[in-house]
């Protein structure tokens, strides 16, 4: 065994130490001006790296095929190169590429086209990739160990299919990817083991369809929500969802599987199930926050008990708490209290040095000290500043803002500020031994 080990160091070692990065630029400015020129020289070889620029105005890249080489393709810089496909080609043909990697791409094309080919390979990872407005956003067959990671899949008739005819399974792992705005986001046909951890699916014709061949699924950490069909299962279909959010489809489920079990999870209109809730998760729908939860959420630390994010117990849904969002109704006073701080003293403190530690405000306001004494603090997003520019605080009472604005707005807890632990504690802002949630 010893000697079987040390032989395949002595293989893999000079292939790595001879892994060669290439540059694609159409500018002519790097080794290759075409993806497809880079992968047909005889001199890029197994485990090399493309690294592919993008220029305003250029025209797109693609349509690409691997032709078997296990290659790295990977953006500049998280520049989004775009690869189209063609009327007679998928935009990526990982074609036979074990161990592959499409790092940083928009894959698209128009409505009877295919995004990303992958069949009978083995180890494919499609990473921070943008996969919209296909037929076929990602076509997987005949297949094992398909990573799909931090991806966006939209506007596609269909986001993913899944299809194997018995006894081929595929074994799909998808994580952090959105998928919205799809006919249908996932298509599974046949023999497979599909996980999701951390995905949403939103505003789609149907988020998943199953038929009726024996299949496994699981879902963790997901968030199923505003589509018109939730889940359509098949009939032999196993499904396991766990610390998940299904609310607010059309319907959430059609059909009956062979075998679903929920736990942890907030489900519309109740499922039986150990820590389920039909309880409102609360989202919030602000721009750049859409799907966070509200401080308040019945949804945050009640997702399973055995897994934790950080410190505390993990939340249900796509997005983990990081910060507590509270929500304000604008043009008129709001009361806001601090986060959960204590200070070693009574003396008196900078309110506008502590309340910059831990609020980016989106927008002019007012913030009022409770005592009438105190003068109003003014800030003004334009130039992000405060006046007056010295303003003492001396209570732990919290304060009162004015937004300056109709509607509502959310305050989440910004500038490096994360979500606290209960025994959190910060020498300065508030009087000593005083507790006080924001």
């Amino acid at each position: 065994m010893k000697k079987f080990t040390l032989s395949m160091l002595l293989i893999i070692i000079p292939v790595i130490l001879m892994c060669t990065t290439w540059t694609v630029r159409q500018d002519g400015n790097g080794d290759f001006e075409t993806i497809q020129e880079a992968i047909n020289d005889q001199n890029v070889v197994n485990g090399d790296v493309l690294i592919v620029y993008y220029f305003f105005g250029d025209t797109p890249y693609g349509p690409v095929d691997l032709n078997s080489k296990q290659l790295e393709i990977r953006a500049f810089s998280s520049s989004y190169p775009v690869i189209n496909a063609s009327s007679t080609y998928p935009a990526v043909d990982m074609g036979s590429a074990d161990y592959s990697i499409l790092d940083g791409f928009v894959i698209t094309g128009t409505s009877s086209q295919t995004g990303i080919l992958i069949s009978g390979i083995d180890q494919i990872n499609i990473e921070n990739c943008i996969i919209e407005d296909l037929s076929i956003g990602i076509s997987i067959s005949y297949s094992q160990y398909i990573d799909i990671d931090d991806c966006i899949i939209r506007g596609n008739a269909t986001g993913c299919t899944i299809a194997d005819p018995y006894p081929y399974p595929s074994r799909v792992i998808m994580h952090i990817t959105d998928l919205y705005d799809n006919t249908r986001a996932i298509f599974l046909n046949g023999l497979y083991d599909i996980s999701m951890y951390s995905c949403l699916m939103s505003d789609n014709d149907e988020a998943i369809r199953m038929t009726d061949l024996t299949n496994l699924t699981y879902l963790y950490n997901c968030t199923v929500t505003a589509n018109e069909a939730g889940f359509i299962w098949g009939t032999g279909s196993d499904i396991d969802i766990n610390s998940s959010i299904v609310w607010d489809n059309d319907t959430n489920f059609t059909n009956t599987p062979n075998n679903l079990d929920i736990e942890y999870s907030c489900i519309e209109d109740g499922y039986t199930g150990t820590g389920n809730t039909d309880d409102d998760p609360q989202f919030c729908m602000e721009t750049n926050y859409e799907f966070n939860l509200l401080e308040g959420s019945p949804c945050i630390d009640t997702g399973d008990p055995n897994t934790t994010g950080g410190d505390v117990r993990i939340d249900m849904g796509c997005h983990e708490t990081t910060m507590d969002i509270k929500e304000c109704e604008g043009n008129h006073w709001n009361w806001v209290s601090f986060p959960k701080l204590v200070r070693d003293d009574d003396d008196e403190d900078e309110a506008t040095d502590f309340l910059e530690n831990f609020l980016d405000w989106p927008f002019n306001l007012d913030m009022l000290h409770i005592s009438n004494t105190n003068p109003v603090l003014q800030y003004f997003i334009s130039s992000s500043s405060w006046t007056p520019t010295s303003y003492d605080a001396f209570s732990s009472r919290g304060y009162k803002i004015d937004p300056q604005d109709t509607g509502d707005h959310y305050l989440p807890s910004q500038n490096g500020a994360t979500r606290l632990a209960a025994n959190w504690e910060l020498d300065y802002t508030l009087p000593a031994n005083t507790n006080n949630w924001m």
